[in-house]
């Protein structure tokens, strides 16, 4: 952090650029691995005791639908602008409550792991119930198979809950 040029510092970086472990081992709450694929830009500036950074980032996520756990890829693009404030004698420890907004990080020594903070915002960007399209069927409580699909052989039509049945009788009373 402490060579950062007065003009800012431009990081332009690719899959291959990011060796950050924590990256490599994210995973879903489902418990799926990730496996993100990042591109992107940081651009870093001092700003008196402070950095400030402007991160754009293209992530593609291999997730696992919530429906019919298929697994797929998923695009999403992440913009975030932080402030890195230095600890020193003066800042909050470990234990004290800081009401700062979520784009403030604080950091001690020299270097910032960036890879901390992509997976970070990573996991706050994936879905909670990833779906590999809108219109998933999901799977047959039947027969375990995709809902529609050929290998599904239970019947088309709906075996509504028994419980629903003197509704059902109610309702036909009154259409008559």
């Amino acid at each position: 952090m402490d060579e950062i040029p007065e003009e800012g510092l431009d990081l332009v970086f690719s899959d291959e650029d990011v060796p950050a472990p924590v990256l490599a081992d994210l995973q879903t709450p489902q418990g799926g691995r990730m496996a993100p694929r990042l591109s992107g830009h940081v651009r870093l500036f001092e700003s008196g005791e402070n950095l400030l950074l402007s991160v754009r980032i293209q992530a593609r996520m291999h997730l696992s639908c919530f429906r019919c756990l298929r697994e797929f890829d998923s695009d999403h693009e992440i913009e975030m602008d932080v402030i890195v404030r230095r600890k020193d004698k003066e800042s909050p420890g470990d234990d004290e409550v800081v009401d700062s907004g979520a784009n403030e990080v604080w950091t001690e020594g020299p270097e910032l792991d960036l890879g901390t903070l992509l997976a970070q915002e990573l996991l706050l960007e994936m879905p909670m119930k990833p779906l590999c399209s809108q219109d998933c069927a999901g799977l047959c409580p039947r027969c375990g198979a995709l809902k529609g699909s050929d290998q599904c052989t239970c019947r088309e039509e709906h075996e509504t809950d028994p419980r629903w049945h003197a509704l059902a009788k109610l309702k036909d009373r009154a259409g008559r």
